[in-house]
């Protein structure tokens, strides 16, 4: 059986962190966009509003959310990955990766924790996974072993891609959006 998992960076936020009325109405228009082809069966946000909001946003009310993203990543890494996207922004993950290969491999890590709770829930049809400037193409990286098409993509607000994966949780198919 094919399922998918899509994986994408919270809506547009105003300075206060939170979600714009703009990324309120961005998030309701992607969420119907990507309803026309997917019933979401589980959403899993970052533990900030902005990203839950937009999880509960696109994904639909009779859709459960949880805020998990980050369980299981320590915090000394996080703060390494956060300090790196202080001087890179919302790069393409290749040039993260550029850093050198201790950068490399703690975004690889930070991908795996996500990618391995996600296939953990194989059972669930359509999977929507909403988080932050480098969690989303860091889990695309794991999923799909770097493909260039994820390596040379920066997701801004509101972009991801919708990964289909085979009955071995291999990635069949990438959709950006």
């Amino acid at each position: 059986m094919k399922h998918s998992i899509t994986v994408m960076r919270h809506s547009l936020k105003g300075e206060d962190g939170r979600l714009t009325e703009e990324g309120r109405e961005l998030a309701k228009k992607i969420g119907r966009e990507l309803g026309q082809n997917y019933s979401f069966g589980w959403a899993i946000s970052s533990p900030e509003e902005r990203a839950y909001e937009t999880a509960r946003l696109i994904s639909g009310k009779s859709c459960p959310v949880q805020k998990a993203l980050e369980v299981g990543i320590p915090r000394e890494e996080m703060a390494i990955i956060l300090r790196l996207f202080a001087k890179l922004g919302n790069a393409p993950l290749a040039k993260y990766f550029a850093e050198g290969p201790e950068i490399e491999q703690k975004l690889l890590d930070y991908g795996q924790t996500g990618w391995n709770m996600l296939v953990d829930v194989a059972q669930v049809d359509h999977v929507l996974v909403v988080g932050h400037e480098v969690l989303a193409p860091a889990i695309c990286a794991v999923a799909t072993k770097k493909n260039h098409i994820i390596m040379n993509s920066s997701f801004q607000e509101c972009e991801g891609a919708t990964l289909t994966l085979n009955e071995k949780n291999e990635v069949v198919h990438i959709g950006l959006f």
